[in-house]
């Protein structure tokens, strides 16, 4: 077989974006702010076949930060094999690259559909998946939503609430102005808890799944999350359809780097 493994330039991410469409059902909007934002900020290692593009993945270079240390890191993200040309070993051959091409203090992660696809590459489980079912007779009052705000007010509430010893993004400006905008564009919104004193309590950040809004990440005390997840959702009853469950996706690392750490990393890209 005439097969290269190699990273894409600028001239080719059109094909990146085409095995995307092919094998994900994101909507128009976010593939669009995907491709034309996102995808700055990443390398995208890709497997030929007699030159076509049949399987690659996209490596999202990640600040974050372990006891007031800036970690650089690498969000495994969009992994996908074309239909026709699956179980012939192409994701085995760029999981050996990325491997190969990592750097010695580079944190890699990724959100695993199997935890054993990835196990035999080295990587390890060092979050478990877990959901909570919502309360939806929680009492929320006391509480409402405030979706006009400045961006500094999330950045200073995120830096009062990080857990020291915990493995986090990086809250700064940018991480919200991004997120802002990436939710915005797949039907998500970002939104505060407040008080009646206006003091702000938790961040939410909501996505659009299966025609519902869901909770993507409560951003508060780690002991509140749940909390506030009930107060959100109470409060937006009277709105459009929202989940009853708050999920979060399991997390694995290459060699279970930071395994018996507290993982504060988000489930968005």
């Amino acid at each position: 077989m005439d097969i290269e493994v190699r990273y894409l330039n600028e001239n080719e991410i059109y094909k990146a974006r085409e095995l995307y469409e092919k094998v994900f059902s994101d909507s128009k909007e976010f593939v669009d702010y995907f491709f034309a934002k996102e995808i700055k900020s990443c390398n995208v290692l890709g497997g030929f076949f007699s030159d076509e593009l049949v399987s690659m993945m996209f490596l999202n270079k990640k600040r974050l930060c372990f006891n007031d240390k800036i970690i650089e890191g690498s969000y495994i993200y969009a992994v996908a094999t074309d239909e026709k040309y699956r179980n012939r070993g192409f994701m085995g051959m760029l999981m050996k690259r990325v491997i190969e091409d990592k750097k010695k203090d580079e944190f890699i992660y990724l959100i695993p559909v199997n935890d054993r696809i990835y196990e035999r590459h080295g990587f390890e489980l060092i979050r478990e998946s877990y959901q909570h079912r919502i309360d939806e007779s929680f009492n929320a009052s006391g509480y409402s939503i405030e979706y006009n705000f400045d961006i500094m007010d999330l950045t200073r509430f995120a830096e009062s609430v990080i857990e020291k010893g915990a493995v986090n993004v990086l809250l700064d400006r940018a991480y919200f102005e991004r997120i802002i905008k990436m939710t915005e564009c797949d039907g998500g919104r970002v939104c505060l808890i407040i008080d009646d004193d206006k003091t702000i309590h938790s961040i939410i950040v909501t996505g659009l799944k299966d025609d519902k809004e869901c909770i993507i990440n409560v951003i508060s005390k780690k002991s509140s999350e749940l909390f506030y997840a009930n107060i959100f959702y109470n409060l937006r009853l009277l709105e459009k359809p929202i989940s009853n469950v708050f999920f979060k996706h399991p997390i694995m690392s290459y060699n279970g780097e930071f395994k018996g750490k507290n993982i504060n990393l988000n489930d968005e890209v």
